[in-house]
Order: C-alpha cells, then sequence, then structure tokens
C-alpha cells in the first residue's frame, strides 16, 4: 500500500491498487494508518526500513497509537534512523542488495553484537561460513558485510522492528517519569516541553552540571547548547535508574474500588525535581513537588544486595530488564559512564551492554562528548567510577552492620532501637536547601495572597448584608456601617 503511494507520488497513478489494499485493513489500522501519515520524517524512514524483505514480518501497525500518544517523535526517529544506519550501511545503500536480505539472516542477526561479545561472534561467523546468513551473497561479498557488522555492533546491538517495539515498552516507564515534571501542549512533544521550561536558572556560564552519583555533581566545559541537550538526558537518565520507585499518576480522579498499585516513594519525586531544577529547568509541577519535601521519616536507606553467585542465566536483550539486572547496572547509569564508557570485548552479553545499547538507540551519542580527565573535581573518569563504587559497596557493608547489631540488639532485649536518619539524605537536603529557599518564600506569599483575597471578599459580604438589614429596617444609608 506505501509502496503504491510512494509510485504516486512519483506520477504513477495506482489509487485503484492502494485502496485495494486498504480495503484488507481494520478500522483501527486505518486510523493508526491515518495518524502516521502526519508525521512525515518517521513514516519515510519506516518506508525505507520495509524495504527490506527480512524485517518485513515484525512490523506491527496496531500499536502505533500508543507510540505516538508518548510525544518522544524525536526519539522515535532517532531509533529508526540508526536501525536504518545498520541495514543500509552493511550492504553500502545498495537496493539490489537489500532484497537479497532474507527473514533468517535477520533473525539470526537480531539483538546479537558479534563486535563486542565473543559468543555471539562465534555464532554468527560459523552461520556465515555455511551460508545460513546472508546465502544470497558470494564469499566475499560475505566477509566485506561481516567487517561492517563487526565495526557497527562494537558498541550496541542489532536493531530490528521486534526490539524497537519491546525497547518502547520498557521506554515508556521512564516517559511517565518524566512527564510527572511537565504540561504538555495539544502538539507539544517531551523534548520541545523540556526544551520551552529552560531557563538556565543557577548555571555558570561555560560550564554544565553534570552528575556523577546520586548526591554527587561536577562541571563540565560547555555552553548553553551543551546544558540543555545534557540537562534533558541526565533527566531521562534519572527516570531509568529510578522508574520502580516513581509509579505514574493516576490518568483518572473518579477510580473504582480496586485494589491499589504501588505508590510513589516521595523521596524518590522529591529528588527527581530537585535534580531538575539544578540542571535549570522549571515549571510549575518541579515547584509542586520541591514544595512538598518528604518526611524525615522516609529518609531511610533500602540497600538491595545482588546475589552475583547465582545470576539469572540469561539476559534479555530488549525491553524491561530483571529487577536483579537492573539493581546491578542503576549504580552505572549516569551520563558520563554512558557516553565515555571504555569499550571491552566481552566474553558473554552482560545486562549493562544492553542497557546502554538501548539508551544509544535513542538519544544518540553526543554531539561533542567532553574528554576523560577534564571534568572539574577528579583527574580521571575511570578512578572516579571506581571512588563511587567503593563508597557504595563501604555505605551498604555499614548498612548491613547496622542491621546485623540491630538484630542482636532485639534478641537480646526484645526492644528495636530507633534507626537515626541516614547520614547522606541529611547531607543531600543541606546541599539542596538553597535551591529550596527561593520556592518556600514564593509559596509562603502566595499563602498571604490568598487571605488577603479572602478578607477582602469577607468585608464585602458583611457590608453588603448590613446595608440590606438597613434598607430593611428603613434606617437611612448614613447609619450603616462603612
Amino acid at each position: 500500500m506505501r509502496q503504491c503511494h510512494r509510485q504516486k507520488n512519483q506520477g504513477v497513478d495506482n489509487l485503484w491498487f492502494e485502496k485495494r489494499w486498504r480495503a484488507h485493513l481494520s478500522r483501527h489500522e486505518q486510523r493508526n494508518v491515518a495518524a502516521l501519515s502526519h508525521y512525515d520524517d518517521i513514516m519515510s524512514t519506516c518506508d525505507d526500513l520495509l524495504d527490506v524483505p527480512g524485517l518485513r514480518k515484525d512490523w506491527r501497525l496496531t500499536t502505533w497509537h500508543k507510540i505516538l500518544s508518548m510525544r518522544i517523535d524525536e526519539y522515535i526517529l532517532n531509533y529508526l534512523t540508526s536501525m536504518k544506519n545498520f541495514w543500509y550501511g552493511i550492504v553500502q545503500g545498495d537496493s539490489e542488495a537489500l532484497q537479497k536480505v532474507d527473514e533468517a539472516t535477520v533473525k539470526a542477526l537480531e539483538l546479537m553484537a558479534p563486535g563486542a561479545c565473543r559468543v555471539d561472534a562465534r555464532t554468527l561467523h560459523c552461520q556465515l561460513d555455511s551460508g545460513h546468513i546472508f546465502g544470497a551473497f558470494n564469499g566475499r561479498e560475505r566477509e566485506e558485510i561481516w567487517v561492517r557488522v563487526l565495526d557497527f555492533t562494537s558498541d550496541r546491538l542489532v536493531p530490528t522492528f521486534s526490539s524497537f517495539f519491546e525497547d518502547l515498552n520498557w521506554f515508556k516507564h521512564p516517559i511517565d517519569c518524566v512527564r510527572r515534571l511537565i504540561h504538555l501542549g495539544p502538539r507539544e512533544t517531551i523534548v520541545s516541553a523540556l526544551g520551552r521550561m529552560f531557563s538556565d536558572l543557577n548555571q555558570q556560564a561555560g560550564y554544565c552540571v553534570i552528575q556523577r552519583s546520586e548526591h554527587t555533581f561536577v562541571s563540565a566545559p560547555g555552553n548553553r547548547a551543551n546544558r540543555l541537550d545534557w540537562g534533558i538526558r541526565q533527566i531521562f537518565i534519572s527516570a531509568m535508574r529510578n522508574y520502580p520507585d516513581m509509579a505514574p499518576r493516576p490518568k483518572k480522579r473518579d477510580l473504582l474500588a480496586k485494589p491499589k498499585t504501588k505508590e510513589a516513594d516521595t523521596t524518590g519525586l522529591f529528588e527527581f525535581a530537585v535534580l531538575a531544577h539544578r540542571l535549570g529547568f522549571e515549571s510549575p509541577e518541579i515547584h509542586e513537588l520541591m514544595d512538598s519535601p518528604p518526611p524525615l521519616s522516609a529518609s531511610k536507606e533500602h540497600v538491595t544486595f545482588v546475589d552475583d553467585a547465582n545470576p539469572d542465566t540469561k539476559v534479555k536483550r530488549c525491553g524491561t530488564p530483571y529487577g536483579k539486572h537492573h539493581q546491578k547496572d542503576r549504580r552505572l547509569l549516569f551520563l558520563e559512564n554512558l557516553h565515555n564508557a571504555s569499550i571491552q570485548e566481552l566474553g558473554e552479553m552482560s545486562s549493562w551492554f544492553v542497557r546502554r545499547s538501548s539508551y544509544l538507540a535513542f538519544f544518540g551519542k553526543l554531539a561533542r562528548t567532553f574528554p576523560l580527565g577534564v571534568v572539574t573535581g577528579t583527574a580521571n573518569s575511570e578512578q572516579a567510577r571506581e571512588t563511587v563504587q567503593k563508597e557504595d559497596r563501604r555505605q551498604a557493608a555499614l548498612s548491613a552492620r547496622e542491621g546485623l547489631e540491630q538484630h542482636r540488639t532485639v534478641r537480646k532485649t526484645g526492644k528495636s532501637r530507633p534507626s537515626a536518619p541516614s547520614k547522606s539524605y541529611s547531607s543531600s537536603l543541606a546541599q539542596n536547601f538553597r535551591y529550596l529557599e527561593l520556592n518556600l518564600i514564593r509559596k509562603c506569599m502566595r499563602r498571604l495572597k490568598r487571605i488577603e483575597d479572602l478578607v477582602r471578599r469577607c468585608s464585602k459580604k458583611w457590608n453588603k448584608r448590613t446595608l440590606c438589614r438597613a434598607r430593611k429596617r428603613g434606617m437611612p444609608k448614613s447609619n450603616t456601617v462603612a
């Protein structure tokens, strides 16, 4: 159907064939086609990808109403463009060679990374030698294609439509977190809304704020465009780390009496809003979250122990990761690690490589990366990462020791001693106090204004009632209360 439509744009009249193909679609699919027709860049890229015969089977037309409602047009286009760059790049854009890429080849290469993983390289090279993949090419052409496949997959997995739809199922959770900070207009995307919210407040000229750990920030050289781009990325990266603790807002007000889902962590939402404000973004939603700091009782740190002795036998290469893998990778999910991580050959696929691949597919590489050693505060990013990991392990050991001592106290006395507020959380509050002071003053001024308006309305109402009573009694107006 799209082929007929493209031929129509080239002057070939195939309207009858297009209507005949459209009749095979359900009403829901026809609505999705009509909605997609308003997104020229996305539609054009999908048309180019559907020229590859092996990619057509995983195409889903029934889910696009959900995808377009996410309001992430830029990131959808980035993912599809990355997919197009791979499949067109391995055959150097030859249209005849693209027709030789069959379904068996796509299924074998799907979500593999032979350029980074030795197991994947051995598996695929055996299939390449036997002609199971790229069977329509001769031996010399297959070897040339293999070199290009290795080059592309040195830092990411092979993308397909199947991985695209599955990764969107995972990406919608961070999107729900980011939407708590913004108000979207009728035709506005999340990226354009964040660009509108960016005020560059509290930012140092010539530098960008970089989050290195949950409560550690450093500065890197950069201009206003870098601060906006890196700020948007860091907001999404923070949502990727903490989305299990930040449940989305309910879409309906009058809900039925059903069992409640997990409520959002007030501490996580508060720190998420503080991070966005520190990166230079402002909105009423951000100020509302910052005006409601969590109680000190919520400052207790929850330490999750990962059993490395018995890891999951298989790493999910797309979609939502296993909880154990997410807990292990969330300590590395920061901008510097995602863009400055040294590429090392893997024996087997790791969950961190998968998460980094999904991030690069949606966001792409930075237009200008900050070089290693330039970030102020440390001499080398690798040393800083090791320091952060050592500090995390030390904090986990201290928390485990405190828990063991408390357990022993309970066994001896039968009473549990009260736990003190977390030092790291208290330091975080002290660190962000200067950002909250102005907002608290604004909140007090708004309340005072409401009180003044209420007093003024009550005074007018009292004068009106007094005047009415005076008229009923026949008293002159001069005797009424002013």
